[in-house]
């Protein structure tokens, strides 16, 4: 009877070891399964332009996909080094500047204690000098490590490159894997979330080209130093919704006060305007006619994205959260329905 008993659970362990196995598995290689989702996810947005260069030219995938690519590289590549100058030159000033920037505003911070001596303590924990050395090392721990982030990018859209010319391929493939009478519902449900994924991701860089190039202008038309420095910061952190843009007007404002105090009110309202031309003339147009992502969840799900997955989580999981919605309508909600009904 033991012997039956023990045989009858043996099962559900193995199951569990199973499960826990996988799961420390895919946590051990989690970012090499992040970079394959983000060269897998290039061939995805790629693939209709792939194919629409092949159909109209007469040209074989293969071929319309270096193509593409191609003019991408050098598009961006040019746009980077006309950028990069202006870029690597104010940046090269701040980090000339910071000891004298750090210690006007640990001054300013003295002064402010004196006129509200209630905030001490308070003020006392938050070392504003130790938090912006934090973020300067940080920013030039990434920057040394660029070779391997263009390593990794360079394999992402390898991969990419490869997705988007079999893309067909790999849909059938993907579809057969399914039984029979699941094969017409997954086939509805990968192709609407591979064109969530295109909008959202033709709508975020329509958004974060027009707020960053707004706020640039904007900052160098008042005359604040490292305008461009804040445009590129408010187009890539503008993708975290809330967050991203108070962490830009903080350290954009920390740092025109110890330089250049008669500019922060500049600076804040050119960041109200940017905000408000986004809010009722950009993502309206942009985003006329899709559904928007609700903010609470997608802001927790980007916070654990970038503790697990690092500086590339945070850019990958709103698309990502944007897919899962659409697996969540489409497979969970029905289901809860019916058992309810």
């Amino acid at each position: 009877m033991r012997t039956t008993s023990f045989k009858s659970s043996l099962g559900p362990m193995s199951a569990l070891l199973f499960v826990f196995s996988l799961v420390v598995l895919i946590f051990i290689s989690r970012f090499i399964l992040l970079h394959a989702l983000v060269g897998i996810g290039i061939g995805i947005l790629a693939a209709p332009l792939i194919e629409r260069i092949s159909t109209r030219y007469h040209l074989p995938r293969a071929i319309s996909g270096i193509l593409l690519f191609t003019f991408f590289f050098l598009f961006f590549g040019t746009l980077i080094t006309l950028l990069g100058t202006i870029l690597s030159e104010q940046c090269l000033v701040l980090l000339q500047k910071y000891p004298q920037i750090a210690e006007r505003v640990s001054v300013q911070v003295d002064g402010f204690c004196k006129d509200f001596p209630v905030l001490r303590d308070y003020i006392d924990k938050f070392n504003p000098a130790r938090y912006f050395s934090f973020s300067l090392e940080s920013a030039l721990t990434y920057a040394q490590s660029g070779f391997l982030a263009v390593t990794n990018f360079a394999l992402d859209v390898l991969i990419g490159v490869y997705t988007g010319i079999h893309a067909k391929t790999y849909f059938e493939s993907l579809v057969r894997s399914f039984p029979q009478k699941n094969r017409s519902e997954a086939a509805s449900i990968l192709q609407e979330s591979a064109q969530v994924m295109r909008r959202w991701f033709k709508g975020q860089l329509l958004d974060m080209l027009a707020i960053g190039l707004i706020t640039a202008l904007g900052l160098w038309l008042i005359g604040v130093p490292y305008w461009a420095i804040y445009g590129l910061l408010t187009a890539l952190l503008g993708i975290i919704p809330y967050v991203g843009m108070l962490i830009v007007v903080a350290m954009a404002t920390i740092i025109t006060m110890s330089s250049n105090p008669e500019l922060v009110p500049g600076v804040i309202g050119i960041f109200i305007i940017t905000q408000m031309l986004e809010g009722y003339v950009i993502l309206p147009l942009i985003m006329k006619g899709q559904s928007d992502l609700p903010e609470v969840p997608l802001i927790i799900f980007i916070l654990l994205m970038g503790a697990w997955f690092g500086l590339l989580g945070f850019f990958v999981a709103p698309a990502a959260f944007a897919v899962l919605r659409v697996l969540y309508m489409r497979l969970y909600i029905p289901r809860v329905d019916a058992r309810l009904s």
